[in-house]
This record gives structure tokens, sequence and C-alpha cells, in this order.
């Protein structure tokens, strides 16, 4: 996709952010949009929209971003994160769902969601007689998600395309750096040779980490995903019509990117520490590995098919209540 590279410089950019002991703070910015159009021997649809979003996200609190068209096929994208200390979790959707067209008819639409996401921490590991003294261990995070996509219904008259991307990155900044990134793609196999679906099954991000018994580091991780699906079904007889398409995008990271804990930790000589505290500035216990909340978030999926869902019933009852149908 066009926006590989965008991607990735966004992630740059927010692991070069400036180091000092923070408080966990997380940020979400990104898009979802929609692009549709209905062209038939009665009347004409076309319809596009875009929903932008640019703010900080409260940590343990779900932030929701959903789209779609207001029409009877299913057309929309979604984005959903909650964020927490030592834990990020995400779900977008991008879904193009097109009915069977009477003959002479042509529909299609498309739906992309972007974002990217930073979350800002710091961790403070000391020990009883360690404190302003050199020290590594082997820090984290564990990522687990997946990316699918699905198209259905492949037929002459009607097509699918589905496409995604997701980077994960994570800096912990003390004396040296420890930086990992994952990257994965996905799509149709039929057009672009790519696997329908990728998965991150429990991957670490990091590696040894030197810095200074009881001065704080500084942990960024940053989320990049992007994703769209469009669907046609069309005919250009006035008898025979075409077929359902439908495609889909999920970027699933609901099962999370988490703190991995503090392992291998030793002192100046490379002796084994095994006594010691390992907080954020929040006072959350970082010396373990973190487990998100078994709350999920299927908001975002669910907001979409809802917003569909009453776009249609909107879209019935405008029909009703007005004959003619929308002109491009």
């Amino acid at each position: 996709m066009n926006n590989h590279l965008a991607g990735l410089a966004v992630v740059s950019i927010a692991l070069a952010a400036p180091l000092g002991a923070h408080a966990l703070t997380a940020h979400i910015e990104g898009k979802v949009d929609f692009g549709y159009h209905r062209d038939s021997p009665s009347g004409d649809v076309s319809l596009s929209d875009e929903l932008e979003f640019d703010e900080n996200l409260v940590p343990n609190a779900l932030s929701s971003f959903a789209i779609s068209a207001e029409t009877f096929d299913s057309v929309g994208a979604a984005v959903g994160a909650r964020v927490g200390n030592g834990w990020m979790r995400f779900q977008n959707t991008a879904l193009s769902s097109i009915f069977a067209t009477p003959g002479g008819t042509e529909a299609g639409g498309g739906a992309r969601f972007l974002i990217n996401a930073t979350v800002q921490d710091t961790l403070t590991i000391d020990a009883p007689g360690l404190t302003g003294t050199a020290g590594s261990a082997n820090l984290g995070f564990w990522v687990d998600g997946v990316l699918a996509a699905a198209v259905d219904a492949s037929h002459p008259r009607s097509e699918g395309q589905a496409e995604g991307l997701a980077i994960v990155a994570a800096n912990l900044v003390a004396n040296t750096s420890a930086f990992g990134a994952l990257r994965g793609d996905v799509g149709n196999p039929e057009w672009m040779g790519l696997p329908p679906v990728l998965g991150f099954f429990e991957e670490f991000l990091g590696g040894i980490v030197h810095f200074t018994y009881g001065t704080p580091i500084d942990v960024f991780v940053s989320f990049y995903s992007e994703g769209r699906a469009k669907a046609q079904s069309n005919d250009e007889s006035d008898t025979v019509g075409g077929l359902p398409a439908t495609a889909t995008l999920v970027s699933d990271f609901g099962n999370t990117i988490t703190w991995a804990g503090v392992a291998d930790l030793r002192d100046a000589g490379g002796s084994p520490v095994t006594d010691f505290t390992a907080f954020s500035s929040s006072g959350t216990d970082f010396r373990y590995a973190i487990t998100a909340p078994a709350v999920p978030v299927p908001e975002p999926a669910t907001v979409l098919l809802l917003a569909v869902g009453l776009a249609g019933l909107a879209l019935g009852v405008r029909r009703r209540q007005r004959p003619a149908p929308l002109s491009a």
C-alpha cells in the first residue's frame, strides 16, 4: 500500500521523543473513511465521508471511532483502543459487503482505517545497596495479535479486495536502547500474493538494556495499523444481475501488547540480582509480566455493525418518504 513508508516514518518520529521521567501517557491519531456508489437505471447514489481523530487516550478507558455509508449495502470502518500501565489493546475493522444487484446495475464500496498510537511510561529499577550503580536487564513486551483479510463470493460479476499492514515498535531508553519492530502485510492471495492471515503469537520485542539503579528508564511503545476493504457487484446487461461481493480486513490486537517483565537482572559485575523493585511512575509493579484485563475490545466492530444497520434503516425511511433516489 502507498502508506507503508509513511507509517514507518511516524513510528520513527514517535521513538525519537525526548528523555525524562513521565507517568503513563498515551495518544491516538488516524482516520476511518468510506466511499460508495450504486448506479442503476432507476437512479444513482454516490456517498463518501471520513472521520479523523487526534486525541489523548485515557488509561483504562475505551476510545472508539466508527463510520459507515447510509446504504442497504454494508460499507464502513472502525477503530477501538484501550491502554493501561504496561499494556495496549487495539481492534480495527474495514468492511465492504455489497448485495446482489439487478440487471444493468453497478454497486461498489470501500472502507479504510488508519491508526497510529503511542504510549509513554517510565520504569525505575532499584535494589538494596545498588542505587546509583550500573546494571543490565532483559526488558521488553510480548506482542499477541492477528491481521486477517477475507474476500467472499468471487465471481466474474463481483469482486473484492482487502489488504492491511501492522507495525509494532518498542523503545526502552536508559544508557543504551533496546529496539524491536514487527511488521506484517496481508491481502488477497489471488491478486497480491500475500497470505490472508498473519499472526503475532507471544512474540518478544526488546532486549538487554543497560541502566543505572534508581534512575528512571523511559519506555515508548508505538502501534501503527492500516487496512482497506473494497467490494463490487455489477452487470451491464438488463437481465442477468450481479452477485454479492464481500471484503473484510481486521487488525485485531485485542490479545494485546503487554509488558514482559524484568528478566536476567544483573549488577555492574555481571552477578544476578534477585532482590529488587521495578515500579512505573504510577506505582505499577513492573517486575513481572503484566496481563491486560480480560475485558475484550469488541466495541469497534459492534459499533460498525450497529451504525451500518441504523444507516440502512435510516435510508429505508428516507426512501419511503422521498420516492426519488439520491442523485450523484
